[in-house]
């Protein structure tokens, strides 16, 4: 969740420092954290009746997971995600709100729009 609350200001602070260096010593750097890191992405599924917020947990904490690394995750990645993922009966309020968002579409537009169903339903 911290990974999503990104500001121009955040990451900052002596926790973010030695997360950092931590993360810079013991998480692989390379093609590997790549090939992983879209092989988890690929592995992520949403049941008929989930909540969407789950959905974007999982996003956010594989997104995190590499943030540091060659196979962090573009927001395109993401976005590509969630349509694939998405079931049946959330497909025309994304494709409306991609279609309404056009190149400044971010995957927060989408979890948005997925909320705003779920409490509908």
């Amino acid at each position: 969740m911290l990974t999503r609350a990104v500001t121009n200001k955040w990451p900052e602070g002596e926790a973010w420092k030695v997360m950092k260096q931590v993360q810079d010593i013991y998480q692989l750097n390379d093609m590997q954290s790549i090939a992983e890191g879209r092989f988890k992405l690929a592995r992520i599924r949403m049941g008929a009746d989930e909540r969407s917020s789950i959905l974007f947990c999982k996003l956010a904490t594989l997104d995190h997971a590499y943030s540091n690394t060659q196979g962090h995750l573009t927001d395109n990645d993401m976005i590509g995600a969630i349509f694939t993922i998405a079931t049946e009966k959330y497909r025309v309020t994304l494709n409306k709100t991609a279609e309404n968002q056009g190149a400044a579409l971010w995957p927060s537009h989408l979890e948005a729009a997925k909320r705003k169903i779920w409490w509908q339903i």
